[in-house]
């Protein structure tokens, strides 16, 4: 697994309680803790929350979408999605943390999409997400 260390991150916008209350925002990881079962955040105004990883969502690594997309039946995205996913990537491959952010959030807001490239921190560390659109279970809760 490579460091997830600077990877940008959206905390669960439905989580309940969030003493940070920083639901729905993104910032990058800063450091890992306990096997990636809990992270700090960093924020835009430097705030740094504290997060299981279950509860931090981000995009899932870009090789195994490419797989993914090569088999769109399990899928089930048209060609509309898919080029979404693509306006996505290219975002989200810029490096700048504006287009990173714009890439997660618009993909977390299309709940197609959403189900097929968003996964938890936890579950990518865990292994429960393929090449192939069969995750365990999604990393997003809403």
């Amino acid at each position: 697994m490579k460091d997830l260390i600077g990877t940008t991150v959206m905390v669960q916008p439905d989580m309940l309680q969030d003493p940070m209350e920083m639901q729905g925002y993104t910032g990058k990881i800063t450091r890992i803790f306990d096997d990636y079962r809990a992270a700090c955040v960093k924020f835009e105004k430097s705030e740094i929350g504290f997060y299981p990883t279950d509860l931090l969502l981000m995009l899932i690594p870009a090789d195994i979408v490419v797989d993914r997309l090569r088999n769109p039946d399990k899928m089930d995205l048209q060609i509309p999605d898919a080029i979404d996913v693509f306006e996505m990537y290219q975002l989200h491959a810029t490096g700048l943390p504006e287009a990173q952010k714009m890439a997660l959030d618009w993909a977390v807001s299309h709940d197609k999409l959403s189900e097929a490239i968003v996964c938890s921190v936890r579950d990518l560390a865990e292994g429960r997400v393929n090449r192939f659109g069969a995750q365990q279970r999604s990393g997003r809760r809403f």
